[in-house]
């Protein structure tokens, strides 16, 4: 069997709750595509019902055509990890 790391990125919710960091929707828009170029596995976005910000961005990521195979890319708001939906159920 061969052993594979799955990487989880929380860039776009711990990052954004760091002292003096404000991302704009095209901010994350992004950032999305970055770490998508990146080959993450998984992204930890937000929770699209916090703010009119983080809805709009689960709205417009939703139209964009990403590079990764969409069984390796996932967006995993905070709230469905805390119930156990997220990638490690």
């Amino acid at each position: 069997m061969k052993d594979q790391v799955m990487v989880y990125d929380t860039t776009l919710r711990d990052g954004a709750q760091s002292v003096g960091v404000t991302f704009s929707l095209y901010d994350k828009l992004r950032v999305m595509e970055t770490l998508d170029d990146m080959g993450m596995h998984y992204i930890e976005a937000g929770w699209p019902g916090s703010n009119p910000k983080d809805a709009a961005f689960f709205q417009e990521a939703q139209s964009i055509k990403l590079k990764c195979p969409s069984h390796r890319l996932r967006f995993n708001p905070y709230e469905e990890e805390h119930r156990g939906k997220g990638p490690q159920s």
